[in-house]
Parts: C-alpha cells; structure tokens; sequence
C-alpha cells in the first residue's frame, strides 16, 4: 500500500512517488546477441576449479598412470593442483651467451641478415615440431582467457593468473633482451630511435606466440620462413653502427 501512495514534498510542494524505481532502459540489442554477450561474461567470470571441471582428479591419476591415493599424496587439493598447472607455464631462463657468439662467428662468412633468418627459422621449427611446447601455448591461452581469477593461495609475489602469465612474460622478455644486447654489442650495432632492445623484445616475441597460434589453426598459411624473414629484416633494418645519428625518419 506504501510504495502505492504518493507523499508531497515539504520543500518543493510537488507529488513525490514511492513506486518501484523504474527497470533499466529498453535496449534495442537482439536477445540472441544479449544472450551470447551474458554468456561470454559468465565464462570470463569463472573460477579456476570451474574452468577446469572436467579435469578430474581420477583421470588425470588414470591419464598418469598412478592411484588416486597417488594424486593426494602430491596435491591436497584439487585447488592445488589447478596452481600447480598454472604455475607450469613459467619457463626455466637459459643462457644464450653460447648461441650469440656461434652467431657472431658465422658473421666471417654469411651477413648479419642471413645469419638471422637462419637462427631465428631453426627457433621456429622447434617449437613447431615440440608437442610439448605447442600444448603449453595452447594452456597458455586458456590463463589468458581467465587472468583476473585468483590462485588457491600465493605463491612468491603471485596472488593471480595474470601475475604468473606476467612473470612468464618477463622472463621470456629479459631473456631476448639480453641476447639482443650481446649481439648488438658485438657486432658494433644499436637499434635506432625510437625503438631500444625492451621494444623490439616485445614485438617480436608477440609476433612469434602470434604466428605459433596462427599455425596451430592454419599451418598452410604460416611457412617456416615467415617468422625468421620478418623478425630478422625488422632487426637488421633499425639497427645502424654504434655511435650513427640517423634516426627512423632518415632510414626512409
């Protein structure tokens, strides 16, 4: 009877009414679209042990090859063992200082070019032909799609996906960072301005997951060349001798 009513304001004289607060607008959205839309949400806002359901604790004991009393005695927790998976995906640095000098050396017959593509095509067709390597990308994605959801428990300074799909970034990227500056030392070269070693780390090594994910879907249309023929013609073609004033605009 209450929110029927209508009480007049002391201040302005005017009719107040106590309805129902009005619905949200009429939208002219289709309702399959509204639908598609609320279901992308829900699934962006799925919890780890949700997104992986199916990943049961028996299977992945049977697909092992161990007992489930097996599985517990490693993982608690099905929670557990969700981190342990995402906590995966970060890779173990290595050292590239033997990799840039078999480079530098092979200067005395070949150009900076050439000897890049070449790497960089050998780079390429390991982690094309590695099953292992290709399943951790894919994996990879699956985080990327769900980076807000939080682990079970910190582990380091991670609290998320997205802190250990960053600190997997950041190990990838420090390490081409590094071997870019011992080539670039070497062989008397800078990368000229505006782009630095940190810029051209993470547009190659984004084009590279790119074109990996690419080729998992269409292999045909991703040749072995592609990725060592670009990343290797950027390289060459914004890096001037140490010391050179050219800037971009002059390369032109």
């Amino acid at each position: 009877i209450v929110n029927a009513m209508s009480l007049r304001s002391e201040c302005y004289g005017e009719r107040v009414s106590t309805s129902e607060p009005p619905t949200t607008p009429p939208t002219t959205e289709d309702p399959r679209d509204r639908l598609v839309h609320a279901g992308l949400d829900l699934m962006d806002e799925l919890p780890l042990p949700k997104v992986f359901a199916g990943v049961t604790t028996a299977k992945v004991a049977e697909a092992a090859g161990v007992t489930t009393g097996s599985f517990f005695h490693h993982f608690a927790t099905q929670a557990e063992f969700v981190d342990a998976m995402v906590l995966s995906i970060l890779p173990t640095p290595e050292d590239l200082v033997e990799q840039v000098d078999e480079l530098v050396d092979a200067l005395d017959h070949v150009d900076l070019l050439e000897v890049l593509r070449l790497s960089l095509r050998d780079t390429w067709e390991i982690h094309v032909g590695d099953d292992a390597i290709r399943r951790g990308l894919r994996f990879q994605f699956h985080l990327w799609a769900h980076h807000d959801q939080l682990l079970s428990t910190t582990h380091g300074e991670s609290t998320s996906v997205r802190d250990v799909l960053s600190e997997s970034y950041r190990i990838r990227h420090d390490q081409a960072v590094e071997g870019w500056k011992r080539l670039l030392e070497m062989t008397g070269r800078t990368f000229v301005e505006p782009f630095d070693v940190d810029r051209i780390a993470v547009a190659l090594t984004a084009m590279f997951e790119g074109l990996l994910a690419r080729h998992q879907i269409d292999p045909d249309v991703v040749d072995p060349g592609l990725f060592g023929d670009v990343a290797a013609t950027l390289a060459t073609a914004l890096t001037v001798p140490r010391g050179s004033r050219l800037r971009l605009a002059d390369l032109a």
